[in-house]
């Protein structure tokens, strides 16, 4: 009997021992299970933080190219806006400045042109100015202030030759133009009131006619003062 009971209590923990070995190989391989899941989720957390990076970039760059577009935009409107407003101010200045005596008004590509007969700002051959062309002058001036246009002043003769005034202007009628231009500048600057930073001059003579000088009547539309007033700071000639 007690031979029985050895045998019965060594045959129990030769079989206890056999639970323990399997159950320590199953962990053993659990173990090895979640190491091999947790290295494949590591890998996976280390692609997608790299993703992650690659999209945080990607949306900076979108965010500075947006940035960019929004202040593109907003220069495209205030330069529409001004140039709206200049528009305005040009056909104002055209809307005042047409009708009155010995004047004209044209519109060109980068403005609008106002011609001043020379027989109401000079007498011929002369570069004084004659009262009535101040005051012509002066009425013009009132309808330029507060702008910020260019302007220019530019003289024009006709093909005959000075005589009165040869020796004060030896080099002729593109002296001559040049000298009256520039006096309708200073007009406009000292008694008109005008910004002189906006005003320049120069004298064309008689290289620069409207039409042909063979009649009286084509010489007089000839000799003339032009104030050319430019919606884009003069970058267009007049045609």
């Amino acid at each position: 009997m007690r031979i029985l009971i050895l045998v019965a209590v060594f045959a129990m923990l030769v079989l206890s021992g056999c639970e323990s070995t399997e159950s320590q190989g199953a962990s053993a391989q659990e173990i090895k299970n979640l190491t091999v899941s947790m290295n494949a989720l590591a890998g996976k957390n280390d692609s997608l933080m790299a993703e992650n990076g690659v999209l945080r970039t990607r949306a900076e760059a979108l965010e500075a190219e947006l940035r960019k577009l929004r202040e593109e935009l907003a220069a495209y409107k205030k330069a529409a806006d001004s140039a709206d407003e200049l528009a305005r101010r040009l056909a104002d200045y055209e809307k005042k400045l047409k009708g009155m005596d010995g004047v004209d008004v044209e519109g060109f590509k980068g403005g609008i042109k106002v011609k001043i007969s020379d027989e109401l700002l000079f007498d011929s051959g002369k570069d004084t100015l004659r009262d009535v062309g101040k005051s012509t002058l002066k009425t013009i001036a009132e309808k330029l202030l507060g702008g910020t246009e260019r302007i220019s002043i530019e003289g024009h003769t006709d093909n005959v030759p000075v005589k009165v005034t040869k020796t004060k202007y030896p080099l002729g009628n593109i002296e001559l133009s040049g000298r009256r231009a520039l006096l309708v500048l200073d007009f406009l600057r000292t008694d008109g009131g005008v910004d002189a930073n906006r005003i320049s001059f120069g004298g064309y003579g008689e290289h620069a006619p409207t039409t042909d000088n063979d009649s009286a009547a084509g010489r007089a539309k000839n000799r003339r003062v032009e104030i050319l007033i430019f919606k884009d700071e003069g970058k267009d000639t007049p045609k």
